[in-house]
């Protein structure tokens, strides 16, 4: 252990040392505020929420792969991640991999800490550099903005899809940076860098330094801009000459054919998203404009300005992630909201002080808040409203991890099992062992037929996942002990050696009923008194989960015959005459569907304990214009008689 008593004035002494001890604390202080956070987050990823295809399918690419990257079996056999994206700088983090005694999700987790931490730690560089910042006092201004940027909306959306792109974002402003200040060598390294990290990292770059150009021309800048262009067009030559894959410009920007997606009406439906949800991407721009205007410098908004390209291929992209700047891809614009702070060094061709340094520093600390302003009169800290949480405890990885194992190990043993992404994560070689849940219009008959289906509950395949389960009438319903992967399957899970110490018996639709406050937990339902106010139990299956600024809160189902089952017991009745309970089913923000007033002549017999449960069956429709909105079973206290309501369950009828 070490001794505290000499620990504390050791660091003190530390900090005394020197401008250049304070620089190298600083560069520490704003990596780790930002990598800690996002490498936790990245478990939470995993193990808490459910992880999205690209998540393990990276993650799956920098764990101890081979020189060619290979993807996972699922995703291809035999091909290599050159063909979607050259990112030889991924070869890195793979090859240490080797090296290092960590797991496949823990790594990547550790690897996404890393970058993000780096994106910080280059503007803690650059303001520090830049505006010469030298003191302890400078030094603690620059950890502030950089702290600022790396945990604003535009870093925290690319975090919400863990992805690697924002590396683009931290070695072009090291390269933009030392390049305005003349230090050719440093500007050299890091260009070479940024343009290994993608194959479009040379046309991002040379769109900034084209328009810095034209707006305050310097001669030492042309070589890097001619070497940054002729890089964006040799890697898609080497792309396609060696590794001729599908691209992604028709399947996920052009579309086939090109742009036969694109309406007026598409564009304005975008537009009102970025504007009411994605505040960071707007009011940074709007920032940036007014530092230009205040400054009279056109220059403050060159990295706007040469973000408009990829803004336009982005907003009328024919996928919708691109299409409204969501998750990674306002990446461009997290550089062009760090220019301005480049952009004094890059006309004085040195670090500045005095009064641009002060002006500077002002609209930096601006643009932070901006980058953390929601929208809807709300201020609002991103990594809070995004759900960027850091709840994940080892207990709960370790499980998650074990199931894993199991799953591997009894998979034989589920029949046909249909999985989300986030299941897929924790065996991401699977092969044909394990089919995706797969939306019907893709898969015919993807949501009949199977024996087992496994997802994060609730998660993101909430509504798939329940389709299959249902559609298939699966009865038996088993959570993973303190995690939320839930299980739907024919088989009796609980008599299988490989899983039965791992699960618990649930009733997936009863979790998700929200009682209200007339309602008490008891050990066997949701009680009710005789003499509480009339109005709704519960309603549900509700469970808010945020994915970064979508929210899901509800279950929708596909068009068919449902029917919804509400099991209760009754405790004591006021008048026997009268409706005890009623019962509704409806869609939120749509219509009831169907309702019934239980009476005690539609019961099976007397009830003189209050023992004895009964099950009320509604049969209902999901009609081709409700199945997309949530599904809602509502159970109604009529005040006539004290009740407890046990669970509500829905099911398909087999007659169907």
């Amino acid at each position: 252990m070490p001794d505290r008593g000499k620990t504390a004035p050791a660091l003190a002494a530390f900090w005394l040392r020197g401008p250049a001890a304070w620089g190298f604390a600083g560069l520490a202080a704003a990596f780790l505020i930002v990598g800690l956070p996002a490498a936790t987050y990245t478990l939470n990823h995993f193990y808490r929420d459910g992880a999205v295809i690209d998540s393990w399918y990276l993650a799956w690419l920098v764990w101890r792969n081979d020189l060619s990257l290979s993807v996972p079996n699922l995703l291809g056999e035999g091909r290599s991640f050159f063909g979607t994206h050259l990112s030889p700088i991924l070869l890195l983090p793979t090859l240490i991999s080797h090296f290092v005694p960590l797991g496949m999700i823990a790594w990547f987790s550790a690897v996404i800490g890393a970058l993000h931490g780096s994106v910080s730690a280059a503007i803690y560089d650059t303001v520090r550099r830049g505006l010469r910042l030298h003191t302890r006092a400078g030094t603690v201004g620059a950890v502030a903005i950089a702290a600022g940027y790396g945990l604003g909306g535009l870093a925290m959306a690319a975090l919400m899809l863990p992805h690697f792109e924002i590396l683009i974002v931290g070695f072009g402003i090291l390269f933009l940076a030392a390049l305005s200040r003349g230090a050719r060598g440093w500007a050299w390294l890091w260009l070479a860098l940024a343009l290994s990290v993608r194959e479009d990292a040379g046309f991002h770059l040379t769109a900034v330094l084209i328009v810095a150009q034209a707006i305050r021309r310097r001669r030492d800048a042309w070589p890097f801009l001619a070497a940054a262009l002729i890089a964006g067009v040799a890697s898609f030559a080497i792309k396609r000459t060696f590794w001729p894959d599908a691209g992604l410009m028709s399947s996920v920007f052009m579309g086939d054919p090109p742009y036969a997606h694109l309406t007026w009406a598409l564009v304005v439906e975008r537009f009102w998203v970025i504007v009411g949800g994605r505040g960071y991407v707007w009011q940074t721009a709007l920032v940036t404009i007014l530092w230009a205007l205040w400054r009279r410098d056109l220059l403050v908004a060159a990295g706007l300005a040469a973000s408009v390209p990829w803004i336009v291929l982005s907003v009328t992209a024919v996928s919708n992630a691109p299409g409204t700047l969501d998750q990674y891809y306002s990446f461009p614009l997290l550089l062009a909201a760090a220019w301005p702070l480049i952009a004094p060094s890059w006309r004085s061709g040195a670090a500045v002080a005095d009064a641009p340094r002060r002006q500077t520093l002002a609209w930096a600390a601006i643009m932070a808040v901006a980058m953390f302003a929601g929208w809807r009169g709300e201020l609002v800290f991103y990594p809070r409203v995004m759900n960027l949480t850091l709840r994940t405890t080892p207990a709960e990885a370790q499980r998650v991890e074990e199931f894993g194992v199991r799953l591997k190990e009894g998979v034989r043993e589920l029949g046909l099992v249909r999985a989300d992404a986030a299941t897929m994560s924790l065996w991401p070689d699977a092969g044909h062992s394990l089919q995706w849940l797969q939306e019907p219009a893709r898969v015919p008959d993807s949501l009949r037929g199977n024996d087992t289906v496994i997802w994060f509950e609730p998660g993101l395949h909430d509504s798939l996942a329940w389709a299959a389960w249902l559609s298939s009438r699966l009865p038996n319903q088993f959570r993973v002990i303190g995690t939320n992967i839930v299980m739907a399957t024919n088989r009796r899970l609980d008599q299988l050696p490989t899983f039965a110490p791992l699960l618990v018996a649930t009733n997936i639709v009863s979790r998700r009923m929200r009682p209200t406050a007339i309602a008490q937990y008891v050990p066997d339902g949701l009680r009710v008194a005789i003499d509480a106010p009339r109005g709704l139990i519960a309603q549900g299956p509700h469970s808010w989960m945020r994915y970064g600024l979508d929210y899901h809160h509800g279950v929708a189902l596909p068009p068919g015959h449902y029917q919804g089952q509400f099991e209760f017991r009754l405790v004591r009745v006021k008048d026997r005459a009268t409706a005890v309970l009623r019962v509704e089913v409806g869609f939120f923000n749509a219509r009831i569907v169907a309702a019934k007033d239980v009476r005690l002549q539609d019961l099976p017999a007397t009830n003189p304990d209050g023992l004895q449960s009964f099950v009320v069956t509604l049969p209902f429709e999901v009609t081709p214009d409700l199945e997309r909105h949530f599904l809602e079973l509502r159970a109604i206290h009529v005040g006539n008689a004290e009740l407890v309501l046990r669970r509500v369950d829905v099911v398909r009828p087999f007659d169907e």
